[in-house]
């Protein structure tokens, strides 16, 4: 039976549909209908999400009208608020109390809220029974955050709290030990204001159940290294997850902070901007990880060096990057990553996911290592860049810039004898002067690079092909992600031509990009091949936009001894 009126429509069907507005709206639009929505409207297992957001500070008739409407509202039937007022916050909760009668209350986020009005409101939270999680973003700066903690311990139902200062006047302030405050209940701890090590340390002292922390930015205080020494360890029993985003503090500060916690985490983020090139060396990690935190399962760990005018970058050619890939790290799959974005130069280590060049190969761990540059290196990073080149082996590189010339990236890669695969986005071939093409003929003439995999994220010129093939004679795979609009018969004609002329033994997949739909695209590539005859034992697919057509290996191998055949 057809539904011609909405009359028809069911309860549970419109109980779906109120989990997608706001309270405030449903109340506008339902509740003067008929006695069937105000029953709907006021049934106790009707639970309404409040969403209050007011950035004017002209909008006084606005909140007047929203305070209104949820005063019609019944308040056990409230489960979630979201209020951004930040010019008529004090108004509105002086207007509307919160108090033992939001027995459904769970979720309450405060936006944009002033330290005064937060801890006036944060001491009548403590009556709500079902407070499971706590989002504040406060406004100003960090001189309260002694009593806002204190009176935030003090929600007993409380799970989680995300606690967030835009603090913009850089006032240095630090926590102090909370006065009869006892253990919290909060299980998940985002904090995201400046804070040390020791205020962290304060704040985890009253969070035994804790499960998942994470804080951002954690800054230096050099006068308070013998409080850390000095603090007992903290059982943490459930903590198996902590993320830390740390600015110029040094490693030995970190391992004296980290060690006292006695808990058994699987999870740890560490990104750390800093010049301390303790932070890379792998045995010192290795070490850690084993004594304290045997139970590791994922480590993501990042370090940024971010030289500025006049500033001596550490000497990189006392570290030992090859340590990231000894057995230890292997049997984790955790691989290492550099990646120069002159003039930063970032360091990471990170749970092995897939990647293109790992695709329908077995994977070596030992060979995971990948460098990237974003911009080829300038002339005062170069000894530095030269320096972490000859001391880590990279199997990987992946270079971001568009139109890079190819004397610059031959000179890069000569530099990378072991390199697997390259990754690219775009080549230019005009910018090669007569000169350095003198240079590039003697580096084709010793070439010796081990390069199988090439993945080309724009092309422009058959002659790029031709010079990737030429540069790279061991090229097994070249995946081509944009054509640019080129004609796609004419382009994949001269791929074919160019491999074969080339005689080239190793080269037997080309994957293509076809952004346009074309139900017969599959069809034009066989009659292309066909036509060609520079291949004869292949398969072709097509998954989604990309064309995979894949050849035997040992195609050319074959043709070879048949030639062979005919002229005995």
């Amino acid at each position: 039976m057809s539904i011609t009126s909405i009359e028809n429509l069911s309860n549970e069907l419109f109980y779906e549909l109120f989990d997608y507005l706001d309270g405030i709206d449903i109340y506008k639009a339902f509740s003067n209908l008929n006695y069937r929505f105000q029953q709907l409207l006021n049934s106790s297992a009707r639970l309404f999400k409040i969403n209050i957001t007011c950035e004017d500070d002209e909008s006084y008739t606005e909140i007047f009208k929203q305070l209104t409407l949820l005063n019609h509202l019944n308040k056990h039937q409230i489960y979630s608020f979201f209020i951004c007022i930040p010019y008529q916050a004090e108004h509105f909760f002086s207007s509307y109390s919160i108090d033992s009668s939001f027995d459904h209350l769970e979720s309450f986020v405060l936006d944009q809220i002033e330290p005064t009005i937060l801890i006036q409101l944060l001491s009548k939270l403590t009556c709500l029974p079902r407070l499971f999680s706590l989002t504040i973003d406060m406004l100003d700066h960090l001189s309260k955050l002694t009593d806002i903690y204190q009176l935030i311990f003090a929600l007993s139902k409380l799970k989680y709290l995300k606690f967030t200062v835009d603090d913009t006047d850089f006032v240095n302030t630090s926590l102090s030990f909370f006065r009869n405050s006892q253990a919290s209940s909060i299980e998940y701890l985002i904090i995201k204001h400046r804070c040390d090590f020791n205020d962290l340390l304060t704040v985890l002292s009253y969070t035994p159940r804790l499960r998942h922390l994470n804080v951002y930015p954690i800054i230096d205080d050099n006068d308070n290294d013998s409080i850390i020494e000095n603090i007992l360890p903290i059982k943490l029993s459930n903590l198996t997850y902590i993320s830390l985003d740390v600015h110029y503090i040094k490693f030995d500060k970190f391992t004296m902070f980290i060690k006292n916690f006695n808990c058994k985490l699987k999870v740890l983020r560490y990104r750390t901007q800093s010049n301390d090139v303790t932070y890379l060396y792998a045995n010192q990690w290795k070490e850690l990880i084993l004594k304290y935190f045997p139970q590791l399962e994922k480590f993501y760990f990042q370090y940024e060096d971010m030289p500025y005018y006049g500033y001596q970058s550490p000497a990189y050619r006392k570290v030992d990057f090859n340590q990231f890939i000894s057995s230890f790290w292997i049997e984790k799959r955790w691989v290492f990553k550099s990646k120069i974005d002159t003039p930063a130069f970032i360091f990471k280590i990170y749970p092995y996911k897939e990647t293109w060049y790992d695709r329908n190969s077995s994977i070596d761990y030992s060979k995971s290592s990948q460098l990237t540059f974003r911009y080829p290196p300038k002339n005062e990073y170069s000894i530095d860049i030269h320096g972490i080149l000859s001391v880590a082996q990279f199997y990987h590189l992946e270079i971001k810039r568009e139109q890079i010339d190819i004397s610059t990236l031959m000179d890069i890669i000569c530099r990378l004898s072991e390199l697997d695969s390259l990754k690219i986005h775009s080549l230019s071939l005009s910018s090669t002067c007569d000169s350095s093409m003198e240079e590039i003929n003697r580096c084709f003439i010793s070439n010796k690079n081990k390069i199988t995999k090439i993945y080309l994220e724009k092309f422009n010129k058959i002659e790029e092909i031709n010079f990737l093939i030429k540069f790279c004679p061991r090229m097994n795979y070249l995946h081509i992600n944009s054509i640019n609009n080129m004609d796609i018969d004419f382009c994949i004609e001269e791929i074919l031509n160019k491999i074969n002329n080339d005689g080239n033994q190793y080269f037997y997949t080309l994957c293509l990009r076809i952004p346009k739909e074309d139900d017969k695209i599959i069809e034009k590539f066989k009659n292309i091949i066909n036509s060609n005859k520079s291949i004869v034992w292949y398969s072709i697919k097509c998954i989604l936009d990309v064309i995979y057509l894949q050849w035997k290996k040992d195609y050319y191998q074959y043709m070879n001894k048949i030639k062979t055949k005919i002229n005995y």
